[in-house]
């Protein structure tokens, strides 16, 4: 397995966060602070497909959106197509993997990458509405189901890594869904700490689903 393996991956997180940005732009959720912080975690993801053997046109279409997105910070909804243009450059590296494992990785990363984001911001503007990080667990959650069953339906035999592979990831994801519960139940706390507690497991759960989502990768690819 190399790097160029792991670009359909980084495809997908580009685009998932870059759409779960757009969503947020669009019905105005956070302030300038929260966008600007969207665009440093999306641009994490550009350079993931860098790294990862993206082409120089995909770079420069995804590179050219967060900038774009970043200079209308203060005016959300006209950064909506800026976002577009970040996701859609991602879909080309993106197509290295199936189009509903597409969906699911795009679901669970970019729901993770975007929840985590607006759950630290929380600590800056308190009076943030809950439902967006619900929604944003849940698309996780769904993401999670469909990346899974994805991944048992077209595993190979042996994966590159080995035979550890298949307790490792299935640790990661069993402990990435009782994550993702756990912060949909803190969310229903009606005081601070609730969302506090939620923004915690957040920053757990993206340390289990990157086990989970490079692990599963390397099945699909056995």
């Amino acid at each position: 397995m190399s790097l160029a393996d792991l670009l359909p991956l980084a495809g997908t997180w580009t685009l998932g966060t870059a759409l779960a940005a757009a969503v947020l732009a669009w019905y105005q959720i956070g302030s300038m602070g929260l966008r600007l912080l969207i665009v440093v975690v999306n641009l994490f993801a550009v350079a993931a497909m860098a790294v990862s053997g993206a082409s120089p046109p995909v770079l420069v279409v995804s590179g050219v959106g967060c900038l774009a997105a970043a200079l209308l910070a203060r005016q959300p909804k006209s950064a909506v197509w800026a976002w577009l243009v970040t996701a859609a450059a991602a879909v080309l590296p993106a197509l290295g993997h199936g189009p509903i494992t597409i969906l699911g990785e795009a679901l669970l990363l970019g729901g993770i990458s975007v929840g985590l984001c607006l759950g630290h911001w929380f600590l800056v503007d308190p009076n943030l509405p809950r439902m967006p990080m619900r929604l944003l667990v849940g698309s996780s959650l769904t993401g999670l189901l469909i990346t899974a069953i994805t991944t048992v339906l077209s595993s190979g035999d042996t994966p590159p890594l080995g035979s550890i592979t298949y307790p490792v990831v299935i640790a990661s994801g069993v402990l990435t869904a009782v994550v993702l519960v756990g912060a949909l139940r803190s969310l229903e706390v009606p005081t601070y700490k609730g969302v506090q507690s939620a923004t915690g497991l957040f920053y757990v759960a993206t340390m289990t689903v990157s086990a989970f989502v490079v692990l599963a990768t390397t099945m699909r690819l056995a």
